[in-house]
């Protein structure tokens, strides 16, 4: 274990995995190599000369390696952080993280925000992954296609290598997309990516632009969006009433600028993970709004998942079934179907 946190804390920065889990670092002015991030000034990180790297998060009196900032920022034991760090460090070629062990460059104004291109080619993966490896309802996923919010992107890494990732998509009130966050699909599913210069505040929402909905569910992963809607629909509920607000991590900040921006809104259902990053991210989003003093009464409800997170029971769920067919795909002729044309 000693070798494996050591190889860890030398090949993945604070930084990269702050990018990754869509958090943005922004280097602070005149201290050379150090960093705050956007979201959350009180955690800064440093490298030294040495390219020694560590961050101190005051706000949370949490301070330590790239191991001990995924445990601040996930909510996650040693072991899960370690496990977490370790499959994102074997997923890559030692190439590719040796180029990405120097901080990243101080992020350039008013960046273009902009699409990643569809990989025509990647549709059958997105849609298995999302079907037999999430459990998401066929129903959902064709609508989710249907309304251009989840499609196949080919990321280029620095190293030069390519791959396919499904791409979620935001879309603002004038139904122009101003947000996208990539995640991988692969069997370690661990890559996560937000686009630059997208609407950070806003997050990945779904049913969020002005239309009148029975309520809003917040989670921290798109996936959990998907797997609410999966639920919903197999329960006799008509999941498109209902709006949808992934924070794309525990920070709560999106639900104000969603409740700022669509009054109608009124009740709210906290259905972020059943762990100790969860709860932190239900208690912030209480304390957010009640400080805000908003005009009109806004419920704010726990829906906690079983398990840790809700696309976990949704699995299961599909685990008892057996994967029943009408919640399964056929491999072939099904697929075609969903395909946009």
């Amino acid at each position: 274990m000693p070798n494996v946190t050591q190889a860890i804390k030398e090949n993945i920065s604070i930084t990269d995995y702050a990018e990754m889990i869509g958090y943005h670092p922004v280097q602070r002015s005149g201290t050379g190599r150090s960093y705050c991030l956007k979201e959350h000034d009180s955690c800064v990180i440093t490298y030294d000369s040495n390219g020694l790297q560590s961050f101190f998060w005051n706000s949370r009196q949490q301070h330590g390696s790239v191991i001990d900032f995924a445990m601040a920022a996930q909510g996650y034991t040693q072991d899960e952080a370690i496990s977490e760090l370790r499959n994102i460090m074997g997923g890559k070629s030692k190439a590719f993280w040796q180029e990405r062990r120097a901080p990243p460059s101080p992020p350039k104004e008013n960046v273009p925000f902009v699409l990643p291109k569809v990989d025509h080619t990647g549709w059958k993966k997105v849609i298995a992954y999302l079907n037999q490896t999430r459990g998401i309802n066929p129903d959902v996923i064709k609508w989710l296609i249907k309304q251009k919010i989840v499609y196949p992107a080919l990321s280029t890494f620095p190293s030069g290598v390519q791959a396919t990732n499904a791409c979620f998509v935001n879309y603002d009130k004038n139904g122009k997309a101003d947000y996208a966050t990539l995640k991988g699909i692969y069997s370690e599913g661990t890559f996560r990516h937000v686009v630059r210069g997208g609407n950070y505040d806003a997050r990945f929402g779904i049913n969020l632009t002005g239309q009148k909905v029975a309520g809003m569910f917040v989670t921290e992963a798109a996936v959990d969006v998907f797997a609410i809607m999966s639920l919903l629909h197999e329960n006799g509920k008509d999941f498109t009433h209902y709006g949808y607000l992934s924070l794309d991590c525990c920070d709560g900040t999106p639900l104000l600028y969603h409740l700022k921006n669509n009054p109608q809104i009124l009740r709210v259902w906290l259905a972020q993970d059943n762990d100790t990053g969860g709860e932190l991210s239900r208690k912030h989003c209480r304390e957010i709004v009640e400080a805000e003093k908003f005009p009109r009464e806004i419920k704010l409800i726990d829906k906690l998942p079983t398990q840790k997170d809700f696309d976990e029971d949704l699995q299961n769920i599909r685990a008892a079934q057996q994967l029943q067919p009408s919640q399964q795909l056929s491999p072939a002729r099904e697929l075609e179907l969903m395909l946009p044309r």
